[in-house]
């Protein structure tokens, strides 16, 4: 609410932009379980940054959004998860679009951000020219569930909620039930690039460096005092949808003691960590490692007179878990050779969750240098396990179209994470030329620091035999690589594969082992060579993968059967469909 004299605002206020009684029962749920039935996770320490590309069109001559999105990670507490998505790192399709950005942002949205962050050209719908998010086709591909953001965008009529015949995305964010935001702060109308930047800047620097314990509302008040008459008329046009009431879920910082030896990364080396928690605390720890942040130069619209420079967060050196019981934390982790040599901005958070709560500890602006002093004899590659859809895979089995795949790395040096040029673990299927790459699903084992698991879901894959390769590299650069074969068959005709009763022949009782390649209920009927049933298994909800059903070589009224060949039916039921296989039993 705006002062009627000063034309600053002197109350919070935000909308809740219902249409129904079922929409708000999907705001207020949101809202609800977003205090009551917080979802922990690294996700409260990560910020989306994403800023606009300088074309216009054909027209490429605007790298303001660039610099201010590099510019407002200074207005974030220095221990936060910063991962930016700049458009001018993306290619231009043939239709001046950047397809390429759009899938990168929806990947980032769905993998959880407290913060999401858009500077750049827009309006109701759309952000970018080149389309990097249209609230009219997107919003419904979000599924980030309770990991929900706070989006603020600084472009033109994003929050434009007033407008009978259409809807703003900052209210169909709100309102969408399977994720996207918990508040949606945007313009509702024509805008200027500076002083959104100015706006931006304001709100962060009040919410997550000034006051981080007041809630958005009083902070977004704040920020737009703090602007004055110099910004008034802008700055009005920005509005909350959603509780202005409401704190955003950021951790706050622990008073642990977190020390790192040694205080300098000599790559490649081993550093060792200690968190000191309060005597009697127990929780568990997520750690994660970064290289310097990287200092990047770019040609505006190709012109190699208008060089510009930019930053991005270092990339990922670990990725592990611990557990503190009473007394602390200790680990250790390897610092790879793919390093920012000679910089001085590495950083170490631990991200600590136990039943009353979150925080965040760490060091930053650590110094990284080689040593010639250091010498280590390792030419040997990482060990690979791959399984696809469930650990009882071998290579050659049938899989559902589209599996999972779940992939083991070990190495006494640790997986290289980096994912610098060349020495990523990237996967191929059927030797496709482009690769996969899957360093940011690979996580260590709690408490180990040279063995983790991928999983990673691979999407449809059309009928027939392929094979899948990965390859993956140690922190010392040495390389291996791994090749399953699998058969996918006709989708939808088959839910149950490898069928196999063991022990066959059998004496006193048998077990019919498979998988199944979806979840569902399953049953087994087995009959007499003349087609009579004699006995049933009970109906039971089983998981996809392996699974055995066993007979005691038994009637049904609990008699045992004489020798000779029995059938056994199957059938599987997803909810949509029943699958049903047959095949012979030999009782001797």
């Amino acid at each position: 609410v705006t002062d009627s004299t000063s034309g600053l605002p002197s109350v919070a206020i935000g909308r809740l932009p219902a249409r129904s009684q079922g929409e708000l029962d999907v705001i207020m749920g949101k809202i609800i379980a977003y205090v009551k039935e917080p979802e922990w996770g690294f996700w409260r320490n990560t910020f989306i940054l994403a800023g606009d590309d300088e074309y216009v069109g054909y027209e490429g001559n605007q790298p303001e959004h660039t610099l201010q999105t590099d510019e407002l990670r200074k207005f974030i507490y220095t221990l936060a998860n910063i991962r930016n998505l700049f458009m001018i790192e993306f290619p231009m399709s043939s239709s001046l679009t950047k397809p390429l950005a759009r899938e990168e942002l929806i990947k980032m949205w769905n993998e959880g951000a407290v913060v999401v962050n858009y500077i750049g050209h827009g309006n109701y719908h759309l952000w970018a020219h080149e389309i990097l998010f249209d609230s009219n086709s997107d919003v419904v591909r979000l599924n980030n569930k309770k990991k929900l953001s706070l989006m603020f965008s600084a472009s033109c009529s994003v929050g434009e909620f007033y407008e009978p015949f259409r809807e703003s995305t900052s209210e169909k964010l709100l309102r969408h039930p399977e994720g996207g935001t918990i508040i949606s702060i945007g313009a509702t109308g024509l805008t200027g690039s500076d002083a959104n930047f100015s706006l931006n800047s304001r709100f962060f620097k009040k919410l997550f460096i000034q006051s981080p314990s007041l809630s958005c509302g009083l902070n977004f008040i704040s920020a737009k005092l703090e602007g004055g008459g110099l910004y008034r008329m802008n700055d009005s046009q920005y509005l909350i949808i959603g509780d202005p009431a409401l704190h955003l879920a950021i951790p706050p910082t622990c008073g642990f003691s977190f020390t790192v030896q040694p205080e300098s990364f000599e790559a490649p080396c081993w550093i060792e960590l200690h968190i000191a928690s309060p005597s009697g605390f127990q929780g568990n720890a997520e750690i994660h490692a970064f290289d310097s942040e990287m200092e990047k130069r770019y040609a505006v619209g190709g012109n190699a007179s208008m060089i510009i420079e930019y930053h991005k967060q270092g990339n990922p050196i670990f990725r592990g878990f611990g557990s503190i019981n009473g007394t602390g934390l200790d680990m250790s982790f390897f610092v790879p050779k793919d390093v920012n040599y000679g910089s001085s901005g590495a950083k170490v958070v631990g991200y600590i969750v136990n039943q009353t709560g979150d925080c965040i500890c760490g060091r930053d602006s650590i110094s990284i240098t080689g040593s010639t002093l250091i010498t280590i004899i390792d030419t040997t590659g990482p060990e690979i396990t791959i399984w696809l859809d469930d650990r009882s895979f071998v290579s050659g089995d049938t899989v559902s179209s589209e599996p999972i795949l779940f992939a083991e790395l070990s190495d006494t040096h640790g997986i290289n994470i980096t994912g610098a040029p060349g020495h990523s673990i990237t996967m191929w299927i059927d030797n496709e030329a482009s690769a996969e790459d899957l360093a940011p699903y690979f996580n260590y084992y709690e408490g180990s620091a040279t063995k983790g698991s991928i999983r990673y879901k691979i999407g449809k894959i059309p009928q027939g035999t392929h094979t899948i390769t990965i390859r993956a590299w140690d922190n010392l650069n040495n390389s291996s690589t791994k090749t399953v074969n699998f058969f996918v068959s006709e989708v939808g005709t088959i839910a149950i594969a490898n069928i196999l009763p063991y022990p066959s022949p059998f004496k006193n009782y048998t077990y019919l082992t498979f998988r199944l390649l979806k979840s569902g209920l399953v049953s087994v009927d087995i009959f007499t060579i003349t087609g009579r049933k004699i006995w049933s298994s009970d109906e039971q909800y089983l998981e996809r993968g392996f699974n055995m059903i066993r007979w005691d070589g038994i009637d049904k009224n609990g008699k045992k059967v004489a020798k000779g060949v029995y059938i056994y039916r199957m059938v599987a039921k997803d909810g949509t469909k029943d699958y049903i296989l047959y095949g012979k039993l030999l009782k001797e």
